[in-house]
């Protein structure tokens, strides 16, 4: 028998429950000495077919993977694996190259059955961009200033830092007057760190923008958000820290914390890192505490908290998109506010279609959306900056 049938023998026998210990050595040994094209397709069909009910979870599964692609070439991508839940579409994530493969419940799609999007067209990923208004109105680039220092207001220096930060600090002992307020806002394709006067690290995802006082007086510190961004507030228990934005206000003393609150979202989202914060909608009277790991979500007048896996809702900050039952309309939000892009749904009944899964932001968009139509769910035309939603 053939290296490669004996592979799809055993990795069948292994789905199935049915493996013996010599069967189980037997094949961890193929595997060890297989060429990685060899074990590749009869791995990703054994698994495409594994009934939902086998003992061995998607973790037995990727290490499995990793078992022999650990070191595998620029062109084979390491896997993660995500299983079918309600009408979610199921996406396999290879690292860095976001490979998606969908599964369904009977086989894996054919990876040559999606439309390709023109080779010709690269929509390219996001990155450090950012523009600062000073009080009086100077707009600066951050993008294209260099390093250093780049402004001093009222005894505060602002710097921007050889790893990208823009930074403000006190110079000397206290600042010389009236705190001046300045916004740093991400365009479309942009996200940003900024160190606040207090120390507090804010990083700020596509689309965002934070005004802020260049040093913090008063009773409280006190910022305005629009958009998306993550908080790792410094502690100080005479200081609390607020964050404000057009639907509620946020009130914490040191934590770390998420705010999702885009104008074009239903609902905006505050999750818990570490710490505790309090989340006031209009009505005061419906304030909420949060927890660790929780999450309130305002869609209307009270603030509703579920639990939350954080590290999903910090993939943005990671590098990656990651979706759980998202729908295709959100999700193109997503990828309109990453990629500097119009997106236009010529089929309506797929806004409301569900995804699940994880992939890099630092692909080009052409690569992406190529990839989703494996699911042979949706297509997409590219016209210019305007992706068309088939």
């Amino acid at each position: 028998m053939a290296v490669k049938d004996r592979l799809a023998q055993l990795l069948r026998l292994y789905a199935d429950n049915n493996c013996t210990k010599e069967e189980f050595e037997e094949l961890f040994l193929l595997i060890d000495r297989s060429p990685n094209e060899d074990l590749l397709e009869p791995l990703l069909s054994i698994y495409a077919q594994a009934p939902e009910e086998s003992s061995h979870t998607d973790k037995d599964w990727n290490t499995l993977y990793e078992q022999r692609f650990s070191a595998v070439q620029s062109r084979q991508r390491r896997m993660t694996f995500f299983r079918l839940t309600g009408i979610a579409a199921t996406i396999l994530i290879i690292g860095m190259a976001a490979l998606f493969l969908f599964r369904t419940p009977a086989r894996l799609n054919n990876p040559g059955a999606g439309s390709k999007i023109p080779p010709a067209i690269e929509l390219t990923p996001g990155g450090n961009q950012a523009v600062l208004t000073l009080s009086n109105g100077i707009k600066i680039a951050l993008t294209a200033k260099e390093n250093g220092l780049i402004a001093t207001q009222s005894g505060v220096q602002v710097t921007k830092t050889a790893d990208g930060k823009l930074q403000y600090r006190i110079a000397g002992s206290k600042p010389g007057s009236a705190p001046q307020f300045n916004t740093i806002e991400t365009p479309r394709g942009g996200q940003y760190e900024v160190v606040l006067p207090d120390g507090t690290h804010v990083w700020l995802n596509a689309l965002s923008a934070l005004t802020f006082p260049t040093h913090f007086s008063g009773r409280e510190r006190e910022v305005t958000l629009r958009g998306e961004a993550y908080f790792e507030v410094a502690r100080n228990k005479h200081l609390p820290f607020r964050v404000n934005t057009d639907r509620q206000d946020i009130e914490v003393l040191g934590t770390h914390f998420n705010i999702n609150s885009y104008q074009d979202e239903q609902t905006v989202r505050t999750t818990l890192v570490e710490g505790s914060v309090k989340v006031i909608p209009a009505d005061a009277a419906l304030a909420v505490v949060l927890r660790p790991g929780q999450q309130a979500v305002l869609r209307h007048q009270k603030p509703e908290v579920r639990t939350v896996d954080t590290d999903m809702v910090l993939g943005w900050k990671k590098g990656y998109f990651v979706f759980s039952n998202n729908d295709l309309e959100s999700i193109m939000r997503q990828v309109s506010r990453w990629y500097d892009v119009d997106v236009e749904f010529k089929n309506n009944s797929l806004r409301k279609r569900l995804f699940s899964g994880t992939v890099s932001r630092f692909e080009n968009a052409s690569q992406v959306l190529d990839l989703l139509e494996l699911t042979g769910i949706v297509h997409f035309k590219v016209e210019g900056r305007r992706i068309m939603v088939m």
